[in-house]
């Protein structure tokens, strides 16, 4: 006969509270599936390097990188959703066609607000992101056929690991509508490092030289050095505000309840133990 133990309602229950929590947290980002891209066998790197492992050819090989990110060059480098909402659509060139000229057609995962709103927050997502560079310039650009831009700023302290992350006062150009979200970055070495760019199948190939007699330098073929690193957002994506306030739901009951359970749980539990 099935009997529901002490830890088997824990589990459950736990499980339930931290479900209500992610929906909760997630509620101005609507998901209906994702896109995705094309991909290939090519790889692709980008590095942040010290100064020190540069000599008078190039990057030496056997670097130590402060900084790096690898992945198939067939991937977005860049988006203004998170990873989850990338799907297929074609093409790049077919979905930014459909978004400006078609209207949003089956647009699988967009932002949505109410004008009176007080926070405007995005997420972006990408796989070239550097969060221990010098310093960095993120600029989200929301657009609307008759309207001007609105242009928002803002710094590197915005970027966690892969993610870009945006948490602002709500525009009050932002009126009821729908817009396009582009965001753009570009990271800043700083003085003593440089960025390096890498694509191809055979990135450990090595170019030497005798640079004065008797001695011998090389450099990684492959690999363009530059102070600068810089990324556009592969797709625009949708924003759509609604007029007036958000509705007042009663989200507070079904968290409440889960955690009364862990509660009510952890008394017996400990009951039990004394």
């Amino acid at each position: 006969m099935f009997s529901i133990t002490t830890r088997t309602l824990f589990i459950y229950s736990f499980a339930f509270v931290l479900f209500l929590f992610h929906a909760f947290a997630d509620a101005r980002l609507i998901r209906g599936g994702g896109r995705g891209t094309h991909l290939d066998s090519s790889n692709t790197i980008y590095t942040l390097v010290d100064d020190g492992f540069r000599n008078s050819v190039g990057l030496e090989p056997g670097y130590v990188p402060i900084q790096e990110n690898r992945f198939n060059s067939g991937s977005d480098e860049l988006i203004s959703t998170p990873e989850e909402c990338e799907a297929l659509f074609g093409s790049l060139d077919d979905l930014n066609a459909a978004i400006q000229f078609e209207g949003f057609v089956d647009e699988p995962c967009y932002y949505e607000f109410y004008e009176n709103d007080s926070k405007l927050e995005f997420s972006g997502f990408g796989r070239g992101l550097f969060d221990m560079a010098a310093g960095a310039d993120v600029t989200w650009t929301l657009s609307r056929a008759g309207f001007s831009d609105i242009i928002i700023n803002d710094s590197i302290n915005s970027i966690v690991g892969n993610q870009v992350l945006l948490d602002t006062l709500m525009p009050p150009a932002l009126v009821p509508g729908e817009y396009l979200i582009d965001l753009d970055i570009t990271f800043f070495s700083g003085p003593d490092s440089t960025f390096y760019r890498a694509q191809g199948d055979s990135l450990g190939d090595q170019d030497c030289e005798e640079v004065t007699p008797g001695v011998v330098e090389c450099r990684l073929r492959d690999f363009f050095g530059s102070d600068t690193l810089s990324f556009s957002s592969a797709y625009k994506e949708r924003l759509v505000i609604l007029p007036g306030s958000a509705p007042r739901v009663p989200v507070s009951e079904p968290a409440m309840l889960g955690l009364f359970l862990i509660s009510l749980i952890g008394f017996r539990v400990r009951k039990k133990l004394l």
